[in-house]
């Protein structure tokens, strides 16, 4: 959509280790938008997205390395979430075997 989702903001946040309460976060996701003019029902653009990454003195910003850790612990995450939908696919898979035996 060329856009970031909130969730998708807040998970970038919680890997930075912001807020991680609901309150706290959406409390925290609101001051950003309004700082940065973003839309908050929408969440930033991608070029909104990177020049509160990258702009020095953002909350957001991170040095390379830092995107990189981020980065990783997101392909970590989406690998635990892409094995976890697997195995359920799976089990239900043997599940309906089970049944039709």
């Amino acid at each position: 959509t060329g856009r970031l989702s909130p969730a998708a903001v807040r998970r970038f946040a919680e890997i930075l280790g912001c807020p991680s309460e609901d309150d706290e976060w959406i409390a925290e996701y609101q001051d950003i938008c309004q700082f940065e003019g973003w839309d908050a029902q929408l969440g930033p653009d991608l070029s909104q997205f990177a020049i509160f990454v990258t702009k020095p003195g953002s909350i957001g910003h991170c040095d390379d390395h830092e995107l990189r850790e981020v980065l990783t612990d997101l392909q970590k995450q989406a690998q635990a979430e892409a094995d976890a939908a697997a195995a359920e696919r799976a089990h239900e898979k043997a599940q309906a075997l089970r049944n039709a035996l």
